[in-house]
């Protein structure tokens, strides 16, 4: 995943999801501990399945200011029926992640 602005932020965490085989990556611009999202890949993590990774989703960390890519997004963590988690180690937030959707938890 390389972000439209160029830069390349560090997957500093991941999870693999066993139903799907998405790769959940935690990303964040690690030198400035900004932009920080979430990308889905699929990888292929068998011989008969194509040898590319494909971004599946990704999601910005929204700022307080209403603007996004905030935060240092640092764990994942995978729940059930699709949904995962990932932390905010900067700013001390964690997000659910559904069908594409990033929300506070509170």
């Amino acid at each position: 995943y390389t972000p439209d602005d160029g830069e390349n932020p560090s997957g500093l965490g991941l999870k693999v999801d066993e139903e799907t085989g998405y790769v959940h990556a935690a990303i964040s611009a690690f030198g400035t501990f900004d932009d920080g999202g979430l990308a889905v890949y699929d990888l292929p993590l068998t011989e008969d399945r194509e040898a590319s990774a494909v971004v599946e989703a990704s999601m910005d960390m929204p700022c307080t200011n209403g603007n996004s890519g905030c935060g240092l997004a640092n764990g994942v963590a995978i729940g059930g029926e699709g949904v995962s988690y990932v932390t905010d180690s900067m700013m001390g937030r964690v997000f659910r992640v559904e069908n594409g959707e990033m929300g506070l938890v509170p």
